[in-house]
């Protein structure tokens, strides 16, 4: 079993996946992948609750806050560019990115009000009505859904087919975003 240390608790400033593991930005991306799921499973728990634990609010607002917006430009601005350079290797790969890239048009959708709801309840734990539980759980399944996409099918084909310099352009890119939000996030004293 995989060491989840992207589920560390950290500050806002701070990402949940190591660092460390962006020397290989591909083996850093299925780590997002079980961060994201850890989320998910706090949506989860945040719908089916009677009342909300302060964490799980904290956990899921601190996510799509500080790091899902990164791991989505890291694919899409990154990850995808660089595989369409691929597109002649492998005839499946089009329609792979197209529909990658309307999941994410979809979280990006489905978020915003994820986030609204989830900054009420941290100032005020309540149970979740009707629309908000489906809110939460519809996150939850696309989020799900753009998971096993990739783990079952980008994430392996561009372990095949990304040469060594492609790789080293996706690390430096990814690095480079991260270094540009922690300056950010020091900055405006998060």
């Amino acid at each position: 079993m995989k060491n989840l240390s992207n589920a560390r608790s950290r500050g806002t400033h701070h990402h949940a996946t190591g660092m460390d593991l962006l020397a290989n930005p591909l083996e850093f991306l299925e780590e997002d992948h079980l961060r994201t799921r850890t989320v998910c499973s706090a949506f989860d728990r945040i719908a089916d609750s009677e009342t909300p634990s302060r964490e799980d609010v904290f956990k899921a607002l601190t996510y799509l806050e500080n790091e899902l917006s990164l791991f989505i430009v890291d694919e899409d601005a990154d990850l995808v560019r660089l595989m369409r350079g691929h597109l002649d290797e492998a005839p499946a790969l089009f329609e792979l990115l197209r529909r990658v890239t309307e999941l994410h048009q979809e979280i990006a959708f489905r978020s915003r009000p994820v986030i609204d709801l989830l900054q009420i309840l941290k100032k005020q734990l309540r149970g979740l009505t009707y629309s908000e539980q489906t809110c939460l759980r519809d996150l939850a399944t696309v989020l799900r859904s753009d998971m096993a996409m990739e783990n079952g099918k980008l994430l392996p084909l561009a372990k095949q087919l990304l040469t060594e310099e492609e790789l080293a352009e996706l690390r430096s890119a990814m690095f480079q975003r991260r270094l540009s939000d922690f300056r950010d996030h020091r900055a405006s004293g998060a």
